[in-house]
């Protein structure tokens, strides 16, 4: 069973009202949340600041929830619960603590935690963010916050002894400035991860900002840098696992054929036959392979 719920309108109204009763049927039986799997929590105005305290004392009851899902909500650190059976933690445009420990501490709650994916909600992590997990983790998503802080306060993934997919975006400020780093994690901790099987690019809504139309040049010069990272991973013995490398994310980047053209006749076509050889599988946007 799983339930989707969310605060505010159009109008910005608040809706705590409302949530309260969700909260009494939740409670009273009415909605068997002794069933209930799987719970998502929208807050649709982001000017509102709803607080997830009643929720948060709720969460521990329900003993078969597996996923959660928050979006939109600030300080979702805040009086977190510990879920001991919760498999999936996702949270997309959320906010929380000013605090590098912030991620690890949330963590220390979830110590059964094999999903975890982050969209602009983790900013500051200390680099021993994941330990509390490192046991667990199986798939990652971390996007959109990895430019907003130096390379010393990136977290350290390596740790991750059972990790099997990746999904991540890419430093844009440093690769702006010095044309290099263009993937979020160190690729000497990427290259180390045996158990690494997939990899799948990201393209969050700054992102998309960055790689808007009529800057090809820089939509060609990373995926080039992605391209030869991977691969040059692989041939040096790294990533013995890596089975797919995912780039479809670029792939509402322009309509227009003829970037992707170029494109293929300069490196994709080559990048696709290496990867071949390499044993991955590469995915590239559906207009790229019509190009």
């Amino acid at each position: 069973m799983a339930v989707t719920y969310a605060f505010g309108n159009k109008f910005g109204q608040h809706t705590s009202r409302m949530s309260q009763e969700v909260l009494t049927s939740l409670g009273s039986g009415a909605l068997k949340m002794q069933a209930l799997r799987s719970l998502e929590l929208t807050q649709k105005n982001g000017r509102l600041l709803y607080h997830l305290d009643s929720w948060y004392m709720l969460l521990p009851t329900l003993p078969l929830l597996e996923r959660l899902t928050l979006r939109g909500f600030r300080k979702v650190d805040i009086n977190f619960p510990t879920l001991p059976r919760l498999k999936e933690a996702h949270f997309y445009e959320c906010s929380s603590s000013d605090s590098e420990h912030t991620t690890k501490t949330l963590l220390e709650k979830l110590p059964s935690l094999r999903t975890l994916v982050n969209f602009d909600t983790f900013g500051k992590v200390s680099r021993d963010a994941f330990e509390p997990v490192k046991e667990t983790l199986e798939t990652l998503a971390w996007a959109d916050t990895a430019h907003e802080y130096p390379v010393a306060l990136i977290p350290n993934i390596s740790c991750l002894r059972k990790l099997r997919h990746l999904k991540t975006g890419f430093l844009r400020n440093r690769y702006e400035n010095s044309r290099s780093g263009v993937v979020f994690w160190n690729c000497n901790i990427l290259a180390g991860m045996e158990s690494l099987e997939t990899v799948e690019m990201v393209v969050s809504q700054g992102d998309q900002r960055f790689l808007r139309v009529g800057r090809g040049v820089e939509l060609r010069m990373l995926m080039r840098k992605i391209l030869e990272t991977f691969g040059g991973m692989k041939v040096g013995g790294g990533v013995k696992g890596l089975r797919v490398v995912d780039m479809r994310c670029f792939n509402d980047w322009t309509d227009d054929v003829l970037p992707w053209k170029m494109m293929r006749d300069e490196f994709l076509d080559v990048a696709m036959k290496r990867f071949e050889k390499l044993g991955i599988v590469l995915l590239l946007p559906e207009i790229a392979t019509r190009a």
